[in-house]
C-alpha cells in the first residue's frame, strides 16, 4: 500500500512539471474572444444546451473563459480554464477544469461546484481558410467527458458526456 501511495505521488509530480514545461514552450499570442455552443452538455459548464462564452487566451494553448448557459428549464454561469494539448486553433485534445453554478427545473434545484473534464476539439479552421474565412473565426466540434464534484450524496456528482458545436470569434493583438 505504502509503495501505491508513492507512485501516486511521483506520477502527480512528473505530470505537473510536464504541464509547466509544456506551457514554457507555448507561443505568446494574446487573444480576446467571444465563443457560442449548442449540444448535448459542454466542457464549459456541464448542465447546458446552449452557452455564450467569453475568454482570453494569453497563448496558442491556454484560454481562461467565464460562460453563461441556458437550457430549456434552467440556467448557469461558470469560470474556468481550458488547455489544448496542440493548439486551440487546430483539432486537439484538451483539459477543462471550472466552477458553476447551474439552477434547473420547475422547483429550482441549484448544483454549485467545480467540475473538469477531458476530451478532443475538431477544428474546421482549415476548411473556412479555403472558403475565404480569416484566422480569426473557428467552427470546433467537441466532445468528450467530464467529472463533477457537486458535494452531494444525492448522486448529483459523477461522471457526464458531453457533445457540442461551437463558433469562436478571436481579436489577436
Amino acid at each position: 500500500m505504502n509503495t501505491l501511495i508513492k507512485r501516486a505521488n511521483f506520477n502527480r509530480k512528473y505530470i505537473l512539471i510536464l504541464l509547466l514545461v509544456s506551457l514554457s514552450f507555448a507561443k505568446n499570442t494574446e487573444a480576446v474572444g467571444f465563443s457560442s455552443s449548442l449540444g448535448l452538455m459542454s466542457e464549459k459548464i456541464p448542465i447546458t444546451f446552449f452557452d455564450m462564452t467569453g475568454y482570453y487566451s494569453p497563448n496558442h494553448n491556454t484560454e481562461y473563459f467565464a460562460t453563461f448557459s441556458y437550457l430549456v428549464f434552467g440556467v448557469g454561469i461558470g469560470i474556468g480554464a481550458k488547455y489544448y494539448l496542440k493548439d486551440r486553433k487546430k483539432t486537439s485534445l484538451f483539459m477543462t477544469g471550472a466552477f458553476t453554478a447551474s439552477a434547473v427545473g420547475d422547483s429550482v434545484e441549484a448544483y454549485v461546484g467545480p467540475h473538469v473534464a477531458m476530451g478532443l476539439s475538431i477544428s474546421f479552421i482549415e476548411i473556412l481558410n479555403r472558403m475565404g474565412f480569416d484566422d480569426f473565426i473557428n467552427i470546433t466540434i467537441n466532445l468528450g467527458g467530464g467529472h463533477v464534484f457537486y458535494g452531494s450524496d444525492d448522486g448529483e456528482s459523477g461522471f457526464y458526456p458531453f457533445l457540442n458545436g461551437e463558433m469562436k470569434f478571436d481579436i489577436e493583438f
